[in-house]
């Protein structure tokens, strides 16, 4: 089939994961001919494509290919958007499900409004809706602030594929750094500067496997996607990103103090709270430690300084006594935080 036979694409990238069969029979389940699924195999070795080939073959509604070598996450993923034949791709992580009783209200919307991208929640549960909410967000800075640069699980974030590739095929796209998680993300924010953006408050998408391997032996604190290191090496790429959209220089420096926001909780409350997950630390085989309040100011402090240097480098403008009076605020606000779950804990 060529790609006006479908409205929208299911873009499931996978290496080793044989459950995925099972999710894939539900997809063939419902009977709507505006949307396919593409898969694109990883090269697995346990079986995996021999399964879903065998499908494929009795089903034209999945497009299965399988890459010659191992391409790793990143590409993989790009590629399986990338040869999808529709108008619209969403990507949905191969432990993750489309639910197929919202899937064509999810489609009508898409017919109906014809967003440039955007994405719905992830894992809500069908009981916290009532009805089906949708937010459109004005181009520049309100669509990238809500719908970019999100550095959240990407399952369920959707394009217009003309759209998304014009974006990917941009020259920075090929020198991002190897560990960097979320291209899709920058796309997103990329595209929010020309682009309204749209999120559909449905429950679509949620995981499906619930018994997932013990542990992942290809992480550490240098290379996961929540360690400090690497969210510097996101906000670098972002605001690259940023500083080639035609949005005036003062949008830029309002999305740019925004992300500097999100990166120090993300490096500080948020980082404590994933390291003091147990079971977290342990699927991603890192050891659970307890951040502690200086550690948190060390983070803030790098993390300026970077915010200031790729300010600089980008051509951004940016306020000395602004990161001064915000930062002095941000550490007095986690000094209050971390107070009162210490006398929390006292009284339990």
């Amino acid at each position: 089939m060529t790609s006006k036979d479908y409205l929208f694409s299911i873009c499931i990238p996978t290496y080793n994961r044989p459950e995925l069969l099972d999710i894939v029979k539900i997809y063939l389940t419902l009977d709507d001919s505006r949307f396919c699924v593409h898969i694109t195999d990883n090269c697995s070795n346990d079986g995996t494509f021999e399964q879903l080939r065998l499908l494929a073959e009795s089903n034209s509604k999945i497009i299965l290919h399988r890459n010659e070598i191992n391409l790793g996450f990143r590409e993989n993923y790009i590629k399986c958007l990338a040869d999808a034949p529709a108008e619209y791709v969403m990507f949905t992580i191969d432990k993750d499900q489309v639910d197929i009783g919202h899937l064509p209200e999810f489609l009508d919307i898409l017919q109906k409004k014809q967003p440039a991208f955007g994405y719905v929640p992830y894992g809500k549960d069908t009981y916290e809706f009532e009805h089906t909410y949708i937010h459109t967000y004005i181009h520049g800075v309100d669509a990238i602030c809500n719908c970019g640069f999100l550095n959240r699980h990407p399952s369920g974030y959707f394009y217009r594929k003309n759209l998304f590739m014009k974006e990917i095929s941009l020259n920075m796209y090929q020198n991002l750094h190897a560990s960097f998680a979320f291209p899709f993300d920058m796309a997103m924010g990329g595209l929010g500067a020309t682009n309204d953006a749209m999120v559909i408050d449905i429950p679509l998408v949620a995981l499906a496997l619930k018994k997932l391997p013990s542990k992942t032996l290809s992480y550490n604190e240098d290379n996961i996607y929540f360690g400090f290191k690497m969210r510097l090496v996101s906000f670098c790429h972002y605001i690259e990103r940023l500083s080639l959209t035609n949005l005036s220089s003062h949008e830029k420096s309002a999305i740019a103090k925004y992300e500097l926001r999100k990166l120090l909780a993300e490096v500080t409350l948020h980082l404590r709270s994933y390291y003091s997950d147990s079971q977290l630390t342990n699927y991603y085989n890192l050891r659970q430690r307890r951040i502690g309040y200086f550690e948190m100011l060390n983070n803030m402090t790098l993390a300026m300084k970077t915010y200031v240097k790729v300010m600089i480098a980008s051509g951004i403008p940016h306020s000395n006594w602004y990161l001064f009076m915000y930062f002095n605020r941000r550490a007095i606000s986690i000094a209050r935080t971390l107070i009162k779950q210490f006398l929390k804990s006292l009284k339990s």
